[in-house]
């Protein structure tokens, strides 16, 4: 079964400014390497600047995450670099999480709106927490046999969790 997680307003208008912002970087950056007529420096800079723009660009969106599908007895949290599975053993527990709980989040490592919200992040509350997430609600928590803490945001996040739990139910 196929859960789709669409961007927020706020992802894709993060989204769309930074990239026509590294684009007119990336432009200008071109049109100074002609007018450096053999300053080397010059050029390396210009040059090293602009790959840092594509690459990191081209590295939020690798990692940014397409949508969650179940199959069988595994849920696998779909990305643009490398799909990531998770077998029926492997999920320990899985809920909604509401907004209050996700209150004074912070992102330690990660990406909070080019092409979505991962990477790692923390609050009170929860704790550390790893972000698979489009959006800023319908927040999924799934808790693994290893002690990570996982956020989702399916766009049906009701459903999400009952076939997550009919994978994880004994008996099923």
């Amino acid at each position: 079964m196929e859960f789709s997680a669409s961007l927020d307003t706020t992802a894709k208008t993060i989204t769309t400014v930074v990239c026509i912002f590294f684009f007119v970087l990336c432009v200008w950056n071109f049109i100074a390497i002609r007018r450096a007529k053999g300053d080397k420096v010059n050029v390396a800079v210009r040059v090293v600047i602009t790959l840092l723009l594509i690459v990191a660009v081209w590295m939020a969106f690798r990692y940014s995450t397409k949508g969650y599908g179940i199959y069988g007895k595994t849920l696998v949290i779909k990305t643009h670099e490398k799909d990531m599975q998770l077998t029926y053993m492997q999920i320990m527990d899985v809920r909604k999480v509401s907004d209050d709980e996700m209150k004074g989040l912070s992102r330690s490592f990660g990406f909070g709106g080019l092409f979505g919200y991962y990477g790692h992040y923390h609050n009170s509350t929860i704790g550390d927490m790893t972000f698979y997430a489009t959006q800023q609600k319908n927040w999924v928590l799934i808790h693994t046999s290893d002690n990570r803490a996982l956020i989702l945001t399916p766009d049906m996040p009701d459903k999400f969790v009952y076939e997550v739990k009919a994978i994880i139910t004994p008996n099923n």
